[in-house]
């Protein structure tokens, strides 16, 4: 036992499981004294005390351990609490890096952030208590109830927006965004000391064609967002079934890593912080992941994983920071003296969706890279090998600056604003392989990912743009604004900025006109990249269907003046970028179940608190997405394939072949409809007479 007495009898599990890991690789390290460690445990003047924490983290150099996954409770629904630390009166003078959110499952602390395991088809309850107490100092959000506002959880008129309202948003998931699903904007959980409605469940159906893969959940409240989940409220959603794409993956071990960040003491206030110190500390399923840079007087050990020599396992890792990029790395080095080696990685998901060629087949299978670059919100897939026996390993990130630009004067060595150095996410120690699993029958293979398929080749209905810019005398003001419109943040109440008539498929460019980086995130489906900077993308070389993209710093502002990047621009367009970062997007709206009211936005969630996002309406209405398209073919901004198609063996697929044919020769545009929604077109069309 490191220490004894009523000290450590007084302590909760965690934190003496967390000093005895620490204790353990001291031993091992041959380090004599682990008084850094566990001087950890002293409480600092803003902590709550042992035992009463609401959101219990590991210790610096505590061994990494998956997520606890929830069971639903006796009525079928998860059961999950929101609850925070450092509201106390004793926490009055807390800074904000002290602050912690966390979502736990049956209000244990126990099961904290747990995962969500899910499947194809499946009818989901979601039980969500708002059980946050408010804190000064915090920013408010942009929401409060009007007389008349039509909420999706009954609330008193005049209810002030305020950091203890919350929701939940299911990032990734192709569900609806209306009351009841994946709807963010009316959806509003009152804590119960504002006199409001505190506790709802949520129920939805996942698709029958959902992909299999790894999806999260987080708060959306627009204004807090962003300091809900860097306090850590956040958590995982498995689709299960990717063994059906990848047998490969039905005999390893499988682990989740979530990668998260949280506020620190900012180095701008000390004269003697060095240019390369992060302005976020982050962790590792909690397990907080120190920056020993120049600053550190008494470096601390990073998060332990243990990987059994030569063992293949199946990582699932997923950026549920707020604000943070990480550019992973899996490295070895055979001697103390010798280099670190980038490994191999086979990439088998990104952003939930299953590698798959524009057929929905695995096709390749994977892809091997050496690097993943995951931006807030973005997910990684991938097979890896733990190290043969006597090398050293790492989980790594390598170096990131989201003013990227070479030209851009924010991109200069000496600004250290929004630095996020290389750190060392876990050391990764040899042990005992993992228990196999029996191995998924050889033919499973052969199913492919339903949705999204065909889009690659789809035609195109509607081309938009959009682009991202500030407003640099007010860092409060962040734009997401349609091309031809004046910039402005975000409205809760404002109507749509898009609407979309469904069903349909669209190709969208975005350009980052900005000084920094964006992520552009798109709610309710995924898209394919086309193009970077007009370069076409290759589906065999990078992952091309997502829900996330980032888009780097303009690229050439012609000037090294930081003063004069709006100079001249009064409405904030970014005129003066000379060449915009860019990106081409085709967006599939073929699903009738996503329609609803929708949200797009950079998900660096301070820029989307601040006002970087828009609304759109997703509705399901065939006549007019049919008419939209014969407006669009006359005035010569839309091109029909003039062949008729193919029709593939199978009968299922001969009406929907033959009806398309003749949709081109009628002059409609339907190829991008899906082969469902078109039978169910024609036969309403049919039984109104129009056919």
């Amino acid at each position: 036992m490191p220490f004894a007495g009523r000290r450590w009898l007084a302590l909760p599990d965690h934190h003496k499981e967390a000093v005895m890991v620490i204790f353990s690789i001291a031993r091992f390290r041959g380090v004599v004294a682990v008084a850094v460690a566990a001087g950890g445990l002293h409480a600092a003047p803003w902590a709550q005390s042992a035992g009463t924490e609401a959101c219990p983290r590991p210790m610096p150099g505590s061994a990494v351990t998956d997520p606890p996954e929830l069971a639903k409770a006796g009525d079928g629904a998860f059961h999950l609490t929101a609850r925070n630390s450092g509201t106390g009166p004793e926490d009055r003078d807390a800074p904000a890096y002290a602050y912690r959110f966390c979502l736990r499952g049956n209000d244990d602390a126990r099961l904290q952030a747990p995962v969500l395991r899910m499947s194809a088809g499946e009818t989901v309850r979601v039980a969500l208590s708002n059980r946050l107490q408010a804190k000064t100092g915090f920013p408010e959000t942009h929401v409060m109830t009007a007389p008349g506002t039509s909420l999706c959880v009954p609330q008193p008129d005049g209810l002030a927006g305020g950091n203890n309202l919350t929701n939940l948003h299911y990032h990734g998931l192709n569900i609806p965004p209306r009351c009841g699903g994946d709807e963010t904007i009316n959806t509003v959980l009152a804590a119960p000391q504002t006199g409001g409605t505190a506790d709802y469940t949520y129920q939805f159906t996942i698709p029958a064609n959902e992909p299999p893969g790894l999806y999260w959940y987080h708060p959306h409240m627009h204004g807090v967002s962003q300091q809900q989940i860097l306090g850590g409220m956040s958590g995982i959603i498995v689709i299960d079934g990717m063994e059906k794409l990848f047998p490969e993956v039905g005999h390893l071990t499988e682990r989740i890593l979530v990668l998260r960040d949280q506020d620190k003491p900012n180095p701008a206030d000390r004269e003697d912080a060095p240019q390369d110190e992060p302005w976020k500390d982050v962790s590792i399923n909690y397990v907080p992941v120190t920056w020993n840079g120049k600053a550190s007087a008494a470096p601390q050990p990073a998060p332990q994983l243990s990987v059994g020599a030569g063992e293949r396992q199946f990582w699932r890792v997923a950026n549920a920071a707020a604000d943070t990029a990480f550019v992973l790395k899996l490295q070895y080095r055979f001697s103390s003296a010798g280099p670190w080696q980038d490994q191999p990685l086979e990439l088998l998901a990104f952003d939930g969706v299953p590698q798959v060629d524009d057929s929905g087949m695995p096709g390749a299978r994977s892809m091997t890279v050496t690097r993943i670059v995951l931006p807030p919100a973005g997910r990684a897939e991938f097979i890896m090998a733990g190290p043969p026996a006597g090398a050293e390993a790492r989980l790594y990130s390598d170096d990131y600056n989201r003013y990227l630009a070479s030209t851009n004067p924010k991109a200069d060595a000496t600004d250290a604003t929004d630095r996020q150095p290389a750190r060392v996410l876990a050391d990764i120690h040899s042990a005992p392989a993992g228990r196999q699993k029996a191995a998924v029958p050889r033919q499973a293979a052969e199913e492919r990912v339903k949705r999204f398929m065909n889009l690659r080749q789809s035609s195109t209905l509607r081309n938009r743009s959009f682009f991202f810019t500030k407003d640099p005398a007010d860092e409060g003001n962040f734009f997401l604004t349609p091309e031809g419109r004046t910039p402005k943040p975000f409205d809760m109440a404002a109507p749509p900025d898009v609407t979309v008539n469904m069903p349909t498929v669209e190709d969208w460019t975005i350009e980052n006109r900005d000084s920094e980086s964006h992520v552009f995130h798109i709610h309710q489906i995924h898209f394919r990249v086309l193009e970077v900077n007009g370069v076409p993308t290759d589906d065999r070389a990078e992952p091309t269907l997502r829900d996330t993209i980032e888009l780097p710093a303009c690229r050439d502002w012609g000037s090294a003046d930081p003063e004069a990047l709006y100079q001249g621009d009064p409405a904030f367009v970014g005129k003066n970028c000379r060449e915009p970062f860019r990106v081409k997007l085709r967006m599939d709206f073929r699903e009738q179940d996503i329609a609803g009211t929708s949200l797009f936005h950079c998900h660096i969630l301070e820029h989307q608190d601040k006002g970087m996002m828009a609304k759109m309406e997703l509705a399901w209405n065939p006549q007019a997405a049919r008419e939209e398209a014969r407006i669009l073919r006359e005035q010569g901004s839309m091109a029909l394939e003039r062949s008729a198609p193919a029709i593939e063996p199978g009968a299922q697929s001969v009406v929907p072949a033959l009806m398309r044919t003749v949709s081109r020769l009628l002059g409609e545009r339907v190829a991008a409809v899906p082969d469902d929604a078109i039978c169910r077109t024609a036969t309403a069309e049919a039984a109104d007479g129009k056919r």
